[in-house]
């Protein structure tokens, strides 16, 4: 890969298909990053019954 900014601070990009593929840890890395990102949205996000939680306060 190439330098991004030259001196002249104008912008140079490389060609499309010039990254290197990630081998196996990056794969590894990628998949335990999106599990991880998947694992905190399911958290956060309220797409289960409360109860389920132990949060029954807000049931009437």
């Amino acid at each position: 890969m190439t330098d991004p900014i030259r001196m002249d601070g104008v912008f140079r990009f490389d060609e499309a298909g010039t990254l290197p593929r990630p081998g196996p840890i990056g794969r590894m890395v990628r998949i335990a990053f999106g599990a991880a990102c998947l694992y905190l949205v399911w958290q956060v996000a309220p797409v289960s019954d409360p109860c389920t939680r132990g949060d029954c306060s807000t049931r009437p």
